[in-house]
């Protein structure tokens, strides 16, 4: 018998049946790819990061104050030693967000405005289809920016 990987003879001698367990410890593959997920998006923090430190000016906070208050913000300027520009809009009212980018001449947009909460949408499905979906439907057609990032 060959003893190549793809060899259907050798696959079904080395199976298990149905029920049995093999011995030993079980791979962990749920936590590897939660490893691996995080540090993808540690890369990509990273990428995103040195690219706004590569532009003058871009410190710029828009939040409704949902899940952000403004002692985070105070935070953020402590650490970065400097002040933001700060603007309590919610993406839900288009108007005022077309304001903003009518105002200032943005390049890039980070966007972390999504809520999560799995449990609370199941509960409040219309609230996170409204926030998730259509805020960042206005966002898209207000900004018509190239540069997007949404996470």
């Amino acid at each position: 018998m060959r003893k190549s990987s793809n060899c259907i003879a050798r696959q079904t001698v080395t199976c298990n049946p149905e029920g049995k367990r093999k011995s030993g410890r079980p791979k962990n593959t749920l936590r590897r790819d939660m490893e691996s997920d995080m540090k993808r998006m540690n890369n990509n923090w990273k990428e995103l990061e040195r690219i706004a430190w590569d532009r003058v000016g871009w410190r710029m906070i828009v939040s409704g104050l949902c899940s952000f208050t403004r002692k985070c913000i105070e935070r953020i300027e402590k650490i970065i030693n400097e002040k933001l520009l700060f603007y309590e809009v919610n993406l839900l009212d288009k108007k005022a967000v077309d304001d903003i980018f009518e105002k200032h001449k943005i390049d890039y947009v980070i966007h972390f405005a999504a809520l999560k909460s799995v449990s609370e949408s199941i509960e409040k499905p219309i609230q996170y289809y409204n926030n998730n979906l259509v805020g960042i439907l206005n966002l898209l057609q207000v900004s018509q920016i190239r540069h997007y990032y949404y996470w």
